[in-house]
């Protein structure tokens, strides 16, 4: 482990303004910063990835609404088999602006990832070696935390693995949360809190989305729970969604 860096408050005062680049704006994701979306079943999360994936990778508006930079992304799919990832994957990129996607999307699918243990977070690092991630999008949480996610050590390995991450290559997270349990009521996911169980993620997090059903098939609600870096009040950049199971996206609706 490197020494501290310590410097002393004349020499911090002396440096120069240090720009912020963020990935999505306003604020939404910083360089080398974290992001957590949640909500329950059947609210659109992981295509609500994938529209960001494409988004960063192609440098076009993230849902219409929100200005990126263009970032190299890595998604990474724990739940699906790769036959399966791969349809909705194909799916997407043939409704994603009529045109094949040209941008630097990395993909891969892991069913036995865990990112509590130090073996998961080295497998990691030697995937942004090779592929040099701006972002590294993990869908979803719950399944590469083989302790649980009410579990505060294993919650903190997992935090800590990340950050060991985030200072060395300065890549941002983002992660996707899915409940445990398919048959409760999405009421029990209005806190982040009561689907992990404990504050921890939720504290780390620089900017929190959450992701409500309706009761409109298929139309979502995404309000920002948390924006740590906000410069404007997080509830005027929530905004209600619409999903299509034909074309596989995910697009603002007014009505």
């Amino acid at each position: 482990m490197d020494n501290l860096k310590v410097q002393s408050i004349q020499e911090i005062l002396a440096m120069p303004e240090q720009k912020i680049e963020y990935l999505i704006k306003p604020q939404i994701l910083s360089v080398g910063g974290t992001l957590i979306s949640y909500g329950a079943q059947e609210s659109w999360k992981s295509w609500w990835g994938i529209e960001m994936a494409f988004a960063l990778a192609e440098g076009h508006k993230f849902l219409g609404l929100f200005d990126v930079k263009y970032s190299r992304v890595l998604l990474l799919q724990t739940e699906q088999s790769e036959p399966i990832y791969r349809k909705r994957l194909v799916k997407f990129s043939q409704n994603y602006n009529s045109s094949r996607p040209q941008g630097a999307l990395f993909c891969a699918t892991d069913l036995t990832f865990q990112l509590d243990n130090p073996l998961g977070i080295a497998y990691l690092e030697v995937a942004i070696k090779r592929y040099t991630p701006d972002v590294i999008i993990i869908d979803n949480l719950y399944h590469v935390v083989a302790g649980g996610l009410g579990d505060e050590k294993n919650g903190l390995r997992v935090i800590h693995g990340i950050d060991s991450l985030r200072e060395k290559y300065s890549t941002a997270f983002v992660l996707l949360a899915h409940p445990r349990k398919t048959k409760e009521e999405d009421r029990q996911y209005e806190d982040i809190e009561n689907l992990f169980g404990w504050s921890g993620y939720k504290n780390w997090a620089d900017t929190v989305v959450r992701l409500s059903k309706t009761e409109i098939e298929d139309r979502i609600f995404m309000s920002f729970q948390k924006g740590k870096n906000f410069e404007q009040e997080k509830e005027s950049l929530n905004v209600m969604l619409q999903g299509s199971k034909r074309t596989a996206r995910l697009v603002p609706t007014f009505q």
